[in-house]
This record gives structure tokens, sequence and C-alpha cells, in this order.
């Protein structure tokens, strides 16, 4: 309680309700990915911390490695323009963000890629 309360001040959610929200997000994901007879990735319970968040560093490369063999060289092969197009992305921002108690807005979309895809952040 004392955790989500500095993290997520503004979060009156349970534990139970987060929970089950993300398992329904899950099956959600898992079936649209079915549907779209898209590739669904499922990392591995002994890559993570206690934080379920992080890969821990040791498994840090084989994690990469599993994750990114669903697709080809060719695929994941850098080109001129993914630099700029990483920098974009990087200055995108997040509708709301709350740091410190002070709150900060930005419009949305907060960036365009160059086919025209608006990217948004909520």
């Amino acid at each position: 309680m004392i955790v989500r309360s500095v993290f997520f001040p503004a979060c009156r959610l349970t534990l139970a309700e987060i929970v089950e929200r993300a398992v329904e997000l899950d099956e959600r994901i898992a079936r649209l990915a079915r549907e779209r007879n898209c590739c669904l990735l499922e990392p591995r319970a002994e890559w993570y911390g206690f934080d379920s968040i992080h890969v821990k560093r040791r498994h840090g490369p084989r994690a990469w490695s599993e994750l990114l063999s669903a697709w080809s060289a060719a695929e994941l092969a850098p080109s001129r323009a993914s630099w700029a197009r990483w920098l974009r992305l990087r200055r995108c921002a997040p509708e709301r963000v709350v740091r410190f108690g002070v709150e900060r807005r930005r419009a949305q979309p907060s960036g365009r890629l160059d086919d025209g895809t608006l990217i948004s952040f909520f």
C-alpha cells in the first residue's frame, strides 16, 4: 500500500483488481495474436528478478537472443533512417506525467513516423 501510494498516488485499485485486469489484458492480447496470425512471444519466468519487469543482467543475452529469433536478420538489420526514427520516438512524450508531485501534460499524438503513422502515449 505504501509503495503504491508513492509510485502511483492516483491509483486506487486493489491488488486483486490489478491482477484481474492484467490477466484479462493478457488473454485479449493472446486472442488478438491468434486472430491476426501474429507471433506471440512469452518470456521465461526465470529471466526475471523480484520485480517481474526487468530481465536479470545474467539472462539478458539469452533472453534477447530468444525473443529476437522470431525475426530474420534482414528484419533486424538497422537502416539509415533507424537512428533518426529512434530520436523522434524518444522525443515523444506521454499525455500526462507526474514527477515529484508536478504534473506535466503533452498534446497527443506526440509523434509521426515517415509513413504517416501517428504515435500517442497515454
